[in-house]
């Protein structure tokens, strides 16, 4: 007979600092590093969870998640007018190089739609990969990240 043993779930990385977006083009909100081998067996998984606000104005808005150079959830652009999101997304390692992602987008505006997106990254998990939101908008702080939470969760 043998014991097994119960590998821990853990927060990785943790950030409550607002950043928003600022001015004209595509940028990094809240960004993470994640060290090379965190996903190290098929079934080791990332549980992520990233929320913040839109501005109350008309102005076009696109919120973005990335895993590396994957997309995994994109609201596409939206005229949204004020209102809050929060974006869950679980990545599942398959293989070393290959991936299964679902994510989830909850907002309180009826403009962004709720809605799952699955994908299927390839990135390479013996490296570093970048885990980031984007938002693209016209006006400073038309989108600002608010929060930030990545917890690894080994397989048994």
């Amino acid at each position: 007979v043998f014991a097994r043993t119960k590998r821990a779930v853990y927060q990785q990385y943790s950030s409550t600092t607002p950043v928003g977006n600022v001015l004209v083009g595509v940028d990094t909100l809240i960004t993470y590093t994640i060290p090379a081998n965190v996903l190290a067996l098929d079934g080791y998984n990332l549980e992520v969870k990233a929320w913040g606000t839109f501005a109350a104005n008309a102005n076009n808005k696109q919120l973005k998640m990335l895993f590396g150079g994957s997309v995994l959830y994109d609201t596409g652009v939206v005229a949204v007018n004020d209102g809050t999101w929060m974006i869950n997304a679980t990545i599942v390692r398959t293989g070393a190089a290959t991936q299964q992602a679902i994510s989830t987008m909850t907002s309180n505006n009826a403009t962004v739609a709720n809605s799952v997106t699955y994908t299927v990254p390839t990135e390479t998990l013996s490296g570093t990969i970048v885990i980031k939101c984007t938002g693209e908008a016209i006006a400073t702080n038309d989108i600002i990240q608010k929060g930030f939470l990545l917890k690894v969760v080994p397989q048994e």
